[in-house]
């Protein structure tokens, strides 16, 4: 899809300039707008989401590029973290006048969107997360120890050589492999480091969620299955509006590798959480 809307506008924050993309809506059937907020992985930009921009013509889209990663920049030389993740939130609802949206992260982007329902559930229709390793959770020993060491590797090996190992962790195809690499090379390894370390650090556990909105759990069959089913299980039994999706085929990507299915969880969802249906 092209369109003008492609072209993006500026939200000037504090700490950086958000370049964010709207995607009108085509049909608004009862008149009013539904909002949706997309949020990319780490590194990442709106075009993961590429295979979305022509979907759910009754829903107003804005896909972002996230503070400090694709056309999105920092100021005075300032790390995009996961604090101010949360904090833009606000500010893109604000920029357009929402009052509520729902909410829709992929892998490192769900745990700011994540974290952001826990704190400011008045604003949030509901919640999906793709691949997210969970914000609100218990955190094995074991995890926390593979956090310092997978710390000194991301640290120390050449950086072009570990984006290309993490891109191809996220899928089985060559051609995503590549983007995702090349997307995580460019943002370079101080943002990397940045945006997982200031989330992780902010991992914890939940009595529940103050308003219980519908939330949607996607992950790829192939997608680290037994550690994301556990962590989707956590928050099926915090909430329980929450509900897994699994997408036979997938790995970290189901947007762009899997998009009919992903599309169709996507819509149904959509469709529960305005129509009831």
């Amino acid at each position: 899809m092209t369109g003008s809307w492609l072209s993006g506008e500026i939200i000037d924050t504090p700490e950086a300039r958000l370049r964010v993309y709207h995607r009108p809506a085509r049909v608004r059937p009862d008149g009013g707008r539904r909002w949706v907020i997309f949020y990319h992985g780490a590194c990442g930009n709106k075009d993961m989401w590429r295979n979305q921009y022509d979907q759910f013509p009754d829903c107003d889209l804005v896909f972002v590029d996230v503070r400090g990663q694709g056309a999105s920049t920092m100021k005075d030389g300032k790390l995009p973290d996961f604090e101010g993740a949360i904090s833009d939130v606000d500010r893109i609802m604000d920029h357009f006048h929402m009052e509520q949206a729902a909410l829709v992260g992929h892998s490192w982007g769900g745990n700011p969107l994540q974290e952001y329902t826990f704190r400011t559930p008045q604003r949030v229709k509901a919640l999906v997360i793709i691949g997210t390793w969970g914000q609100h959770r218990k955190r094995p020993t074991s995890e926390k120890i593979m956090q310092k060491s997978s710390g000194f590797i991301y640290r120390f090996i050449p950086w072009r050589m570990m984006s290309k190992l993490s891109a191809k962790a996220c899928s089985k195809d060559k051609a995503v492999q590549q983007e995702i690499g090349d997307a995580i090379y460019a943002s370079g390894r101080k943002v990397f480091l940045s945006l997982g370390f200031s989330a992780f650090a902010k991992v914890h556990d939940i009595d529940g969620y103050p308003a219980n909105p519908p939330m949607l759990l996607v992950r790829g069959s192939d997608d680290f299955p037994k550690a994301l089913s556990n962590i989707y299980g956590y928050l099926e039994e915090k909430n329980p509006r929450a509900r897994q999706v699994v997408i036979d085929g997938a790995v970290h990507m189901p947007m762009l590798t899997k998009p009919a299915v992903f599309n169709k969880e996507l819509g149904s969802f959509f469709d529960q959480v305005w129509n009831g249906s």
